[in-house]
């Protein structure tokens, strides 16, 4: 019976739940610290020997980086919840068929004993 309640830790949605969290530990998310980067040329009236060269960087919105991460934890906590959802539902199912078991076994027990009398 014991090994019955365990496997609830096998099902496919509960498996489905732990690798993405393992998924997740092992590459966070985490959103780039340069927005947009741009390399531009431009040469001055066409001549070859006045050419210019910028890089241009675009910072992203610290706050920004920060909600972002939040959401990424938040997100994982979701995930943990719903996996724990799952196991209680799929406890809750194998009880109950634990319980109908025990019950129709006493039944049959009942049964065998009205028979022998």
């Amino acid at each position: 019976m014991e090994e019955f309640l365990q496997s609830v830790f096998e099902e496919p949605a509960v498996q489905a739940f732990d690798n993405q969290n393992n998924f997740l530990d092992s590459n966070p998310y985490r959103l780039s610290i340069i927005r947009r980067m741009e390399f531009r040329t431009e040469s001055n009236q066409l001549d070859p020997q006045r050419q210019d060269y910028a890089l241009r960087l675009n910072p992203a919105n610290p706050w920004e980086l920060k909600r972002n991460n939040e959401y990424f934890q938040h997100y994982q906590q979701v995930l943990q919840l719903d996996r724990d959802r799952v196991i209680k539902e799929s406890l809750k199912e194998r009880y109950e068929a634990i319980v109908e078991w025990a019950y129709f076994n006493e039944i049959k027990k009942l049964k065998e004993e009205e028979e022998d009398f």
